[in-house]
């Protein structure tokens, strides 16, 4: 989690002496007074929105067409390495997560990493396109690098959400909570549905060759497995642009240390609830245990099962996890609209959601 007493945060608490006009006990000995009316940062807010969205579109937009695209460039790679290509993805961001919190923590800022896991993720979407340029026998390495390398960028989907917390003041906080969380679901919606729009190029779609100093003439194919990882590192280097120009950090949800004689005085929070959240840990890791399951073996055994071309399955799996995202998008849009964090018990809600989703499945 990012640092939370940021020296260039406005409109927070400060600790003065006693000023009997104005004024509210605090232990007798010093006075907590606001210098300024706080108020949300929704301009950030929404533009964190942006990048968990982006992001998330880059996190289900191979989803259908990974498998067949592997098995295009080496009739011979197994399931099994292709299980260890998703598992890559996954495993980046476990290990760049807590180093990227402890980073941000350190340095006192969020604005670095974010630029840094952008330009990762650029990085493995263009090893990705560029993935036909190399040897057949080592395609699936270098498809593996570039999963791996996308994955750690995904890894600033944590700092987005603790920041969401940062700039948003106690009555928003739900809210501006669920927009970050809206911003996962829209973008998980929409990804398998941008692969589904680049189907039309197809395979092996548009070539374009460069000699490179007249020795050879390497050709890179823009087809309906690559356009959209060129369309994605687009999008990443317009997110830099963004990122180094508008975005400006904020912490208008948290008090302000000025000294820490003084911070002694600050209200404390109360110890958090380990076993909620142990429970909170195991819920997230089962739903994601059952979507890279899915992610995993969905492709290959729809082609099994309905003896599907590449070019159909990356079709009827796009559309089939688009409603499963808009299932969920549903549910976010619930706790936005109708702010559901206050008027009901959230945990009642979470049961009939998951009920509705099996069902439907």
């Amino acid at each position: 989690m990012p640092f939370m007493g940021l020296k260039g945060s406005k409109g927070i608490y400060k600790v003065q002496p006693i000023n009997n006009e104005i004024s509210v006990n605090n232990n007798g000995v010093n006075k907590i007074i606001i210098e300024e009316e706080r108020k949300t940062e929704w301009g950030l807010i929404y533009l964190c929105a942006l990048f968990t969205f982006t992001a998330s579109v880059q996190f289900t937009l191979f989803f259908t067409s990974l498998w067949p695209f592997m098995q295009i460039l080496d009739d011979s790679v197994t399931v099994t390495f292709f299980g260890a290509i998703i598992a890559m993805y996954s495993l980046s961001q476990i290990v760049a997560s807590p180093l990227l919190g402890f980073w941000s923590t350190r340095i006192e800022k969020l604005k670095p990493p974010l630029m840094i896991c952008n330009f990762l993720m650029f990085l493995g979407n263009f090893l990705y396109c560029l993935v036909e340029l190399f040897p057949m026998s080592m395609s699936r390495y270098v498809m593996l690098a570039s999963r791996f390398t996308a994955g750690i960028g995904w890894a600033q989907v944590g700092l987005l959400k603790s920041f969401a917390s940062s700039a948003s003041i106690n009555k928003d906080r739900s809210r501006a909570t669920a927009f970050i969380t809206g911003g996962m679901a829209l973008g998980s919606t929409i990804g398998p549905a941008f692969q589904m729009l680049f189907t039309w190029i197809g395979y092996p779609g548009y070539p374009i060759c460069l000699d490179i100093f007249g020795l050879s003439k390497y050709c890179l194919n823009i087809s309906m497995f690559t356009a959209p990882a060129l369309a994605a590192s687009v999008v990443n280097i317009f997110l830099l642009f963004l990122q180094i120009f508008w975005f400006k950090e904020s912490y208008v949800g948290v008090l302000k240390r000025k000294s820490d004689k003084e911070n002694l005085n600050l209200p404390k929070l109360p110890p958090y609830d380990r076993l909620a959240v142990a429970a909170c840990y195991a819920i997230r890791f089962t739903q994601f245990f059952i979507f890279t399951n899915i992610e995993t073996i969905g492709t290959e055994f729809a082609m099994m099962m309905f003896m599907w071309s590449p070019t159909d399955v990356v079709f009827w799996e796009a559309i089939a996890h688009s409603i499963r995202g808009l299932l969920a998008l549903s549910t976010y849009i619930c706790y936005i609209v109708f702010n559901l964090g206050e008027r009901f018990v959230c945990f009642l809600i979470e049961i009939f959601v998951n009920l509705v989703v099996s069902e439907a499945f």
